[in-house]
């Protein structure tokens, strides 16, 4: 059996759910990491900030939802996503 997806479970606990491709996944996957890596590292950026800035984008986004719950937010993620 496969267990529900991470977005059905935190649903049904009454949290708001939201998904984003960070650089290099999903719709930001033209590229390969090292290629996305490097071209940040000579305009001064890194991926990981450039991931961490979504992530709280995405957060600053949710808090500005009318139908979210401000305590009832949380982040999840795998790898680097995760950190």
């Amino acid at each position: 059996l496969k267990a529900p997806s991470f977005s059905c479970e935190l649903t049904s606990l009454g949290y708001s759910v939201l998904a984003i491709d960070h650089w290099g996944f999903g719709d930001r996957r033209g590229k390969a990491e090292s290629e996305i890596f490097k071209e940040m590292l000579l305009t001064g950026r890194v991926m990981w900030g450039m991931m961490i800035y979504d992530s709280v984008r995405a957060l600053d986004y949710m808090q500005s939802r009318p139908d979210v719950q401000p305590d009832r937010i949380g982040t999840i993620g795998m790898s680097m996503g995760g950190l």
